[in-house]
């Protein structure tokens, strides 16, 4: 491995082992999809 590629995978192994350990309450996948919806839903509202 390079310097490089072993400071990315430190970095991105950090991150993991945070993420897994965030006790705050998971945001529900419908309600992250129902707002990206909405904004697609707008996109193209403002494209016609």
């Amino acid at each position: 491995m390079t310097a490089e590629m072993t400071s990315h995978d430190a970095w991105f192994r950090s991150k993991v082992k945070e993420a897994l350990n965030d006790q705050q309450a998971a945001t529900p996948h419908s309600y992250v999809m129902n707002l990206v919806q909405a904004v697609i839903d707008e996109k193209r509202r403002q494209q016609s």
